[in-house]
């Protein structure tokens, strides 16, 4: 019997990431060091004027060895390096688009340049495999690579934020059976996936807030007729199934039931998302702040309240109606106080790269027609 294991790119990106860093640093040190340079001769300026020097009688290339001839070297890398950090972004971002199941050869391409079948097969481990099926079985893998590259190209591919996960996942299977393609989605947060598309990661549709996707906008990444607003989505106050639902209708009442629970959950602050953003400016406002904290229990980078809930692990959960309603364990108890409520619309967006922009539009179409609305609203997003 033949097991082949094929390693995917992740390795790869984590050292991008890594050299990435480095270079960023590196070129704000030279910059840093370039700006050294102009105070250094900008004084050198000032002195002839108070010596009645003429300017142009100070010398041009600074005396090697000294201080200001080691900032003229950083400063000439200081160009050299914000190019160098562009393109590895860019090639982060390609990595990336690349980095699916079974496409380690355009990943690695993306990275190294040269990658091709034989650099698959440095990356991979023979299990239990007799020689003569090593031959056969790299030329099976050699001869399928093409056909499934090109299916991969057939791909629509998409970001959306962690915000509309839920909604996303509600829709998505009802568009692929209409249209016979199938979907590749990454999610992360609104913020993160803004800055992918802004530096050129490509997308065929992504799905962020309203606010992120006007900001494309206005720099020129996304057109403005290729952004359509989806709906908007409350903060939710929630509980496990088998708790009673206290009574959290005013901001009196809501402080009330927060310090009698033992644990509170919600989106961290820190993560950008704005129902925890929100909710951490609640408490600072009801003047609970320092007694919920060690009560609090964040979900982990992309996760749901609700989660924690259903496992019993909070007795009171708070977190965007699109994430949190529908929870199997999970009972909504309301919105929170309309003093304290903001509502977060969410657009859809096919920005100027997407690659088969016609198919983001057609999946934008299917969300807002009357069965994808329907299904929207179902996990608690308001269409619009």
């Amino acid at each position: 019997m033949t097991t082949l294991i094929v390693n995917g790119c992740a390795e790869e990106i984590a050292a991008l990431e890594g050299r990435l860093r480095e270079q960023a640093t590196s070129a704000i040190s030279a910059s840093t060091a370039s700006e050294g340079l102009s105070t250094a001769r900008q004084a050198r300026v000032a002195d002839a004027r108070e010596r009645d020097a003429p300017v142009t009688s100070l010398p041009h290339a600074p005396d090697p060895g000294t201080p200001e001839a080691k900032a003229a070297e950083r400063a000439e890398e200081a160009g050299g390096g914000g190019d160098r950090v562009m393109q590895a972004k860019a090639t982060r971002n390609r990595a990336r688009t690349l980095d699916q199941p079974g496409n380690s050869t355009g990943c690695l391409e993306a990275i190294g340049g040269q990658a091709s079948a034989r650099s698959v097969m440095a990356r991979s481990k023979w299990i239990d495999t007799p020689g003569g099926a090593v031959r056969r079985v790299l030329s099976l893998l050699i001869c399928l690579t093409i056909p499934s590259l090109n299916a991969r190209a057939d791909e629509i591919r998409g970001l959306v934020t962690i915000g509309m996960q839920r909604v996303f996942e509600e829709v998505r299977p009802a568009f692929e059976t209409a249209s016979g393609r199938g979907l590749h989605v990454q999610f992360a947060s609104s913020p993160d996936i803004a800055e992918r598309v802004q530096e050129g990661e490509a997308a065929d549709f992504i799905i962020i807030s309203r606010t992120a996707a006007d900001g494309l906008i206005n720099r020129g990444t996304v057109p403005a007729s290729n952004r359509f607003v989806l709906g908007g989505s409350s903060i939710t106050v929630a509980v496990p199934a088998w708790r009673p639902k206290p009574d959290v209708s005013t901001p009196a009442r809501l402080r009330r039931a927060l310090l009698a629970a033992q644990a509170i959950a919600y989106t961290d602050p820190a993560s950008g998302g704005p129902s925890g953003i929100q909710f951490a400016k609640v408490l600072e406002h009801l003047g609970i702040a320092e007694q919920v904290r060690p009560k609090t229990k964040f979900p982990p980078a992309g996760g749901f309240v609700g989660e924690i809930l259903a496992r019993g692990e909070a007795d009171i959960g708070i977190q965007q109606s699109t994430e949190l309603s529908t929870f199997r364990g999970v009972d909504v108890v309301g919105l929170l106080p309309s003093e304290f409520q903001i509502v977060t619309d969410y657009a859809a967006a096919i920005p100027a790269n997407a690659v088969h922009p016609e198919a983001g539009k057609a999946l934008v179409e299917f969300m807002r027609s009357a069965e994808g609305a329907a299904a929207m609203k179902a996990k608690g997003l308001d269409p619009k």
